[in-house]
């Protein structure tokens, strides 16, 4: 019965982030009270030694024959690594951008497909171009006019083929 599972979740509840607390109870209160089968939730949850880890808990309540609350099966699984990661490689990107779209010198990064990833204020200008939101945009839709020599040599560096032709205009 729930009276018999609460002694476990309060030495447990004490645990979790005071700002995450009230939704994590009541998000398993209500699977012991026979509102879902599982729960699942992503909360911050006090190590032994202070620090709070970011963790991903699921699980569900095994019950008797006659539907009454037996015991809480579940696992929990730490995100700490996996969250800041993720938070490192945002960081990374936001930072690319703000220096590729800051830069004084005309800079334009393409995905693998020639789609514009990152662009220069300087490129949009130096090379005239009116729409200003050309992420995600092909570079041939930016340019439809380059020439078929120019397409070859794109092909070509995408192979890792290092081309110069300091005396072409494009």
């Amino acid at each position: 019965p729930p009276e018999e599972i609460e002694p476990d979740i309060s030495s447990w509840t004490s645990r979790i982030h005071p700002e995450d607390r009230d939704r994590v109870v009541a998000g398993i209160r209500a699977v012991i009270d026979g509102q879902g089968q599982f729960w699942s939730d992503h909360y911050r949850f006090r190590h032994r030694d202070g620090r709070y880890l970011e963790v991903l808990d699921r699980g569900y309540v095994t019950r008797d024959a006659a539907g009454k609350p037996v015991r809480m099966i579940g696992a929990v699984q730490d995100l700490s690594e996996r969250i800041s990661a993720e938070k490192a490689v945002i960081h990374s990107r936001d930072l690319m951008r703000y220096i590729i779209e800051h830069n004084r010198s005309a800079v334009a990064v393409h995905d693998r497909d020639l789609r514009y990833l990152y662009v220069s204020q300087r490129y949009l200008e130096d090379y005239r171009i009116e729409e200003k939101d050309v992420i995600g945009r092909h570079h041939y839709d930016v340019f439809p006019d380059l020439p078929q020599r120019w397409r070859d040599v794109h092909q070509k560096a995408l192979a890792g083929i290092i081309s110069s032709a300091e005396d072409d205009p494009f």
